[in-house]
């Protein structure tokens, strides 16, 4: 898919993949199959807001990624504005979420069920005032597990990708 859709308008494009200058050629360097990620550009640029309460007490405000065991409680922020974040744990450390991975990101097992949509969701860390801590990547319905890699990892290899910009959370 080069396009996300609006769910509410199925017509209504809100983003899609960038494609090189002149061309139809969609840019790689805007997706990873290895860690499972890919950058849209949004087609409505405005400013969201990057706070949100959890616990119906604690305010979050992700403003920067962390590599260190978590600190706090753990709370995954869906996407989907029906349902509020999760409280998680991570259950579980793999070595990979890939075999064919040459230089796997670190991967989680989180206690926390999802579904389909939740792919992309952020996992913070509610002890460190909400640093990014991991992405949800997928899961497996038949045992209700969900799989999240490193956020410190995705931003590395954004890096790694846009060397002459200044990767942040927004």
């Amino acid at each position: 898919m080069y396009n996300a859709l609006d769910r509410a308008d199925p017509h209504a494009v809100v983003a899609y993949l960038p494609r090189y200058k002149g061309t139809r050629k969609l840019n790689p360097a805007f997706w990873s199959v290895r860690q499972n990620w890919a950058l849209f550009r949004l087609c409505d640029q405005t400013p969201q807001s990057n706070r949100v309460t959890v616990g119906g007490w604690q305010v979050l405000s992700p403003s920067k990624v962390t590599r260190s065991s978590p600190r706090g409680q753990l709370w995954c922020l869906l996407g989907n504005g029906a349902r509020p974040p999760v409280r998680t744990d991570v259950s579980g450390r793999l070595s990979s979420l890939s075999v064919a991975a040459t230089d796997p990101p670190v991967a989680y097992q989180l206690s926390m069920v999802s579904f389909a949509e939740d792919v992309g969701a952020w996992v913070v860390d509610g002890g460190d005032n909400g640093s990014l801590f991991a992405m949800i990547v997928g899961q497996d319905d038949q045992d209700f597990t969900t799989y999240a890699i490193s956020a410190a990892d995705i931003f590395e290899e954004l890096q790694k990708r846009f060397p002459f910009s200044s990767i942040s959370i927004a």
